[in-house]
């Protein structure tokens, strides 16, 4: 079997390294290309038995990810799908699906002009608020507004490039901690937690955040799965925040990091199981 693992942007080298080691012990043909090499290569597109996409980009998705639509055409199963990346990569659609299939979230509203700040901040409580552009991503993009002029530079600026922005509640009992939970083929697999620096309310690993592994809870689990499901996903990192209403979906990663982190803190060959999964993924002839 030919598996694919197919890049776009500039991902980490580490991550490249463990695909093509997990795949080294498997007895199929694991191999990863960029796309531009992809596009330029002699063999036929649908060449390949399975093709996991890997975004590490955030803007432009349609242009960049036509390919994964070709690839539907031709029946070649791809994991994750085209408009399931591009849904998760918007936090607003994200939002929107998981309200659909009744998935908690945290309080969110967005917004398309700074009018309709003041609206938005007193709905979620009052400030502090989370103020995020719906594409941004390893925490940049978000941040926490306690006063509304000070930060009117910057939401202009994202609104200007997105939009619109998400206003959402403030969840100070988090005290910046939430947890990841990846998700694989229909199961979660497993999951850490990540704990934001002092002064810090925002738990990304890139700016800081320290991971801790947990043994995960069966309510996470099924909580984490039902955010997947509802975006058509069959890989992803789900983000959950732990409110005085109970865990509340954060954001659903459609390309989540493992090789730097989450597998040296939890133990878990995650590269072997996107893998195997890829593998059984294709013999049920999915897409």
């Amino acid at each position: 079997m030919n598996i694919a693992v197919l890049y776009f942007g500039n991902p980490p080298q580490v991550e490249i390294d463990r695909f093509l080691e997990a795949g080294s012990a498997l007895p199929h043909n694991v191999s990863t290309i960029f796309v531009q090499d992809f596009l330029k290569s002699t063999k036929p597109i649908d060449f390949y038995d399975c093709v996991i996409p890997r975004p590490w980009i955030v803007r432009n998705l349609e242009t960049e990810l036509h390919v994964l639509e070709q690839l539907k055409i031709l029946g070649v199963p791809v994991l994750n799908s085209f408009h399931s990346i591009c849904n998760a990569k918007n936090k607003k659609s994200t939002l929107d699906l998981l309200v659909s299939a009744g998935v908690p979230i945290t309080r969110s509203v967005p917004i398309y002009t700074l009018e309709d700040f003041d609206l938005a901040s007193t709905a979620m409580g009052g400030l502090p608020v989370v103020a995020k552009d719906p594409f941004g991503t390893y925490g940049q993009g978000v941040m926490l507004v306690k006063n509304f002029e000070q930060a009117k530079g910057v939401l202009t600026d994202w609104i200007l490039a997105s939009g619109l922005i998400l206003v959402q509640k403030f969840y100070s009992e988090a005290m910046g901690k939430d947890t990841r939970v990846l998700v694989i083929g229909g199961k979660a697999i497993g999951a850490i937690t990540r704990q934001a620096q002092k002064g810090e309310f925002r738990s990304n690993i890139e700016l800081g955040g320290v991971p801790k592994g947990v043994l995960l809870t069966d309510e996470y689990a099924s909580l984490a799965v039902r955010a997947t499901n509802a975006l058509g996903l069959q890989v992803a990192g789900v983000d959950i925040l732990e409110s005085k209403d109970g865990p509340l979906v954060i954001e659903v990663n459609s390309n989540p990091g493992f090789s730097r982190v989450f597998e040296k803190t939890t133990g878990l060959d995650v590269a072997k199981a996107i893998l195997e999964f890829a593998v059984l993924y294709s013999q049920k002839g999915e897409q």
